[in-house]
């Protein structure tokens, strides 16, 4: 019978948990962390993980604000949705070479996260998994998954530099939205589709690669025309959209808000030409 409180004084799950000084130790006998089974211990600190563990459940270590580390063994493929979600005071987590699958949300929220290396067994990220992650300023994706998920690091807003040693031919939307901070993103050479707003107000982005023939796309699908053609200006429902939606200053945006980047300042078709040459230089 589970029995524990949120501040973590008692655990009992038949004998295959106990904890000393605030680290979860998990007996070898577990092969899959329940979804929702830590959700809310808060005095919880550290997580020690055995190598049988196979899978990590929804929720499981949801809302344990004082979760600081946590080690994932080489025999985890799956993290499920929200697994550490707003544990707002993890700062360290290794992903290991065996992981598959990084579930919705899964660190959303994890504001003192400093760095994420994203192992290359990955094969897919579920949107928002690394949202809100405000102090993240270094991340590595190594791997095969095909496309960065919509908003995957939205508002990490002391984003820096991405480095990516894989394969990623699609950006979705809002992948990168709000990371104000963010300088570069190098690997993109393979990168073939740029969805809307997929680094909306990274207006620090100088160092990136894009391929020539990559397509960018706004609302509806409909793609921005190619280098030479396109004829953008904003509107007025530029300037709602933006009030609408929280952002504290106004900006002119290309296409009506829907295009990739923000700019500040009307664009005529020479002036949108030189901000693709930024990305593709």
């Amino acid at each position: 019978m589970k029995e524990h409180n949120n501040n973590n004084k008692n655990i009992d799950m038949n004998g295959r948990y106990f904890v000393i000084n605030g680290v979860l130790h998990i007996q070898p006998g577990v092969t899959k962390i329940q979804d929702g089974e830590f959700k809310g211990c808060n005095g919880l600190t550290g997580v020690r993980i055995p190598a049988n563990v196979r899978e990590i459940g929804a929720e499981a270590f949801q809302d344990c604000s004082g979760l600081k580390d946590i080690v994932i063994p080489g025999s985890v493929t799956k993290i499920g949705d929200n697994a550490f979600r707003r544990c707002v005071s993890l700062r360290y987590i290794v992903l290991p070479p065996s992981l598959k699958l990084i579930g919705w949300c899964a660190f959303r929220g994890c504001r003192e996260l400093q760095s994420i290396s994203i192992p290359s067994s990955i094969d897919k990220i579920c949107d928002y998994a690394f949202a809100e992650c405000y102090e993240l300023k270094n991340v590595t994706i190594m791997g095969s998954i095909q496309e960065m998920a919509r908003s995957a690091f939205s508002d990490c807003r002391n984003l820096k530099h991405v480095r990516v040693q894989g394969n990623i031919k699609r950006i979705r939307d809002n992948a990168f939205l709000k990371c104000y901070a963010l300088e570069s993103i190098t690997g993109l050479r393979n990168t073939t589709q740029i969805d809307k707003l997929a680094f909306f107000y990274c207006d620090r982005l100088r160092n990136s690669y894009i391929p020539m023939d990559a397509k960018f796309y706004q609302r509806g699908g409909k793609q921005i025309q190619p280098k030479g053609k396109a004829k953008y200006k904003t509107s007025y429902n530029s300037y709602r959209y933006g009030y609408r939606y929280g952002y504290r200053k106004m900006a002119r945006i290309v296409s009506e808000s829907w295009a990739p980047f923000r700019v500040d300042h009307y664009l005529n078709g020479w002036e949108l030409d030189n901000l693709y040459d930024r990305f593709r230089r």
